[in-house]
């Protein structure tokens, strides 16, 4: 989706790294189609990675309490294992649905509840300037409202022992619950590694 521009920028981007999967959030198979034909961006990258199949389009809903967004994220997860990285997992803001599973692939690997809000909050300071120390309670408001409520989702824990629980098996149950494999997750987990 080419709308604010950065399609270009993008596409020279995953092609510097080497990106060789790409899991999209934000768009079905017929939008892909439909930018690929209207847009002024060549994306020539990534239409090599969607035409060899390397392009999963989970046109992801917003609403991470929903089960059509918890098969549709083990989906994309699967697809991850199956495939070789690096990886690039995409919305169209990069905050909400790329934020949802930025954290299920950081506490899968291990982070630390401050490490997975470090990272979840830097996209809302690059993509909004919100900062801890200048607007400490619109931070705040953003963080409990967005990562902690879905933290506590996932783990089904409240959000004051969050801190206290072992992330990486919380998200293991969630993610066998909704049907992904213990063997994907740890190919994947192999692969992220």
């Amino acid at each position: 989706n080419n709308e604010i521009a950065r399609a270009d920028y993008a596409d020279n981007f995953i092609e510097s790294v080497g990106i060789a999967t790409v899991l999209n959030l934000a768009d079905s198979y017929a939008d892909i189609e439909e930018y690929l034909v209207t847009t002024s961006s060549a994306s020539v990258y990534y239409r090599y990675l969607y035409a060899t199949g390397k392009v999963l389009a989970i046109d992801l809903t917003g609403n991470f309490y929903s089960k059509e967004f918890t098969v549709s994220i083990v989906e994309g997860l699967t697809f991850l294992s199956k495939n070789q990285p690096p990886y690039c997992i995409h919305c169209t803001e990069g905050k909400d649905r790329t934020g949802f599973t930025a954290m299920l692939l950081e506490a899968l690997m291990g982070a630390t509840l401050d490490e997975i809000i470090n990272d979840y909050m830097l996209s809302f300071y690059n993509y909004y300037g919100i900062d801890k120390e200048r607007e400490p309670e619109r931070y705040q408001a953003v963080l409990d409202v967005n990562l902690m409520e879905m933290l506590r989702y996932v783990t089904g824990e409240s959000t004051d022992k969050l801190g206290q629980i072992d992330l990486e098996n919380a998200v293991t149950s969630y993610l066998i619950k909704a049907g992904m494999t213990q063997e994907d997750i740890l190919t994947l987990k192999e692969k992220l590694s």
